[in-house]
């Protein structure tokens, strides 16, 4: 390469003998050089844009891979209730990526993405608000999940329970997706799976999950054929209920009412079919009480946990023989001392609401609003209400399933869900700064060369 030098030397041996250059010669020279001078720093210039956009790329793209970062698990964390829940990033980590989360909060279905497939995921909510896909053996991987069987969370957040998805020992039923041979507990401190299998020709039907203290209630039937992804019909039969406490295994309850689940979250077995609510014995086998509101609910009523007040959900309209989507009037009543009793219920002033979700003390009960798109806490005594956590934007909120002990919680201003880059852009991205530092090289180059 030929340096500046060399090329004075070579510029004073061939220069022209004789007079010297006259006055016009010499600013032509120095027009010249200011002009060299000018493009020397727009060559400068440009090659530190592109080098600083190569590393802007570079950066861009490996940050939001290495920043992902959630807190150890912990089995004696205390549930929080984010004031907010959100849908987290499609190409968010998974608990295989990131360890266990510790006791949830909530679980919130998602779009989960890798290279080659797009599929319905579970993402758990941390007592800090992080957010992960939960790695769980077995999952559904599309239509099931959404259509078949919910996920349950326990009432403190510790275990998960879904439908096993697998392999039936003849031709399987596909009617929800996937095909249901059995049934999962996950725990989320330790990672542990406890699986039930069932002997299935066709695969099972699950038709509900209920955790009732520390046991999980589990309602499911035997489909009676095959059947393809999107079949309309089909039919079952054998549709039994068990309980499975944790540490035991599965067994068929043979006690009152068979054939009723339990209401999510109380320790006791607190059934609702029609228009009363029947309270049974911790492993509920023996009837206590049988509590009869004054109106026919919309929705099933809710008992708090003292076992004092009720709140259930009116007619929308006023009229039992029309049905309305319009949101229902909120009643609640005062439980008399009694093992059989009358509740008489009244509208707590003129709040509506879409779904009750369980009660947040003995006199707050937590309900779902669809036109707040949130939950709300509401005094039965006052009427008082406030926004207790906002739902995900994306019409997956029915789908959230919130633990119960974190309905009584305290709350805490949750973080945004950490964003993900799409691989394939951050791929890219890595290609463009990797492009760009070459033309910054060959820039270089170049430039020693003048």
């Amino acid at each position: 390469m030929t340096s500046l030098h060399d090329r004075l030397a070579d510029l004073a041996e061939h220069a022209p003998a004789g007079a010297p250059p006259d006055a016009s010669s010499g600013d032509d020279l120095w027009q010249r050089g200011r002009r060299y001078g000018r493009r020397r720093r727009l060559e400068t210039l440009t090659l530190t844009l592109v080098l600083l956009a190569a590393v802007g790329s570079l950066v861009g793209a490996l940050l939001p891979a290495t920043t992902y970062d959630v807190g150890p698990a912990d089995a004696q964390a205390g549930l929080r209730l984010p004031d907010r829940l959100q849908v987290p990033s499609p190409w968010a980590p998974g608990t295989d990526d990131v360890g266990e989360l510790g006791p949830l909060a909530a679980v919130v279905p998602a779009e989960r993405r890798t290279w080659s497939s797009t599929s319905t995921g579970v993402a758990g909510v941390s007592t800090d608000g992080d957010y992960a896909f939960l790695d769980l053996p077995g999952l559904s991987s599309g239509r099931g999940l959404q259509e078949g069987a919910r996920v349950a969370l326990s009432a403190d957040g510790r275990h998960v329970a879904y439908p096993l998805a697998g392999t039936p020992a003849g031709e399987p039923n596909r009617m929800d997706g996937d095909t249901f041979v059995g049934v999962a507990i996950y725990d989320t401190v330790t990672g542990e799976v406890d699986r039930h299998q069932v002997e299935t020709e066709h695969g099972i039907d699950v038709s509900g999950l209920v955790w009732a203290g520390d046991t999980l209630w589990l309602q499911y039937g035997q489909w009676d054929q095959a059947a393809d992804e999107g079949a309309e019909t089909g039919t079952g039969s054998d549709y039994l209920l068990y309980t499975w406490p944790l540490g035991q295994r599965p067994r068929r309850f043979d006690g009152p009412r068979p054939d009723l689940l339990p209401q999510a979250g109380l320790p006791t077995r607190v059934v609702a079919p029609g228009a009363r609510l029947e309270v049974y014995d911790g492993d509920g086998t023996a009837l206590s009480r049988v509590l009869r509101p004054d109106v026919r609910p919309e929705s099933a009523a809710v008992l708090n946990p003292s076992g004092t007040r009720v709140a259930v959900l009116g007619d929308p309209d006023g009229d039992p023989g029309t049905r309305s989507s319009d949101a229902s009037p909120l009643l609640a009543g005062v439980v008399p001392a009694g093992p059989d009793v009358d509740v008489t219920t009244e509208p707590v002033d003129d709040v509506r609401a879409d779904d009750i979700w369980g009660w947040r003390d003995d006199w707050t009960v937590v309900v779902r609003a669809y036109s707040a798109n949130a939950l709300l806490s509401v005094d039965v005594n006052t009427g008082a209400t406030e926004r207790l956590v906002r739902l995900p934007q994306d019409g997956s909120s029915s789908e959230v399933v919130v633990a119960q002990d974190a309905l009584a919680a305290p709350t805490f201003s949750a973080p945004d869900a950490p964003y993900v880059l799409d691989p394939r852009l951050r791929l890219a991205l890595v290609v463009l700064g990797v492009l760009l530092a070459g033309l910054g090289i060959v820039l270089w180059r170049r430039r020693g060369r003048v």
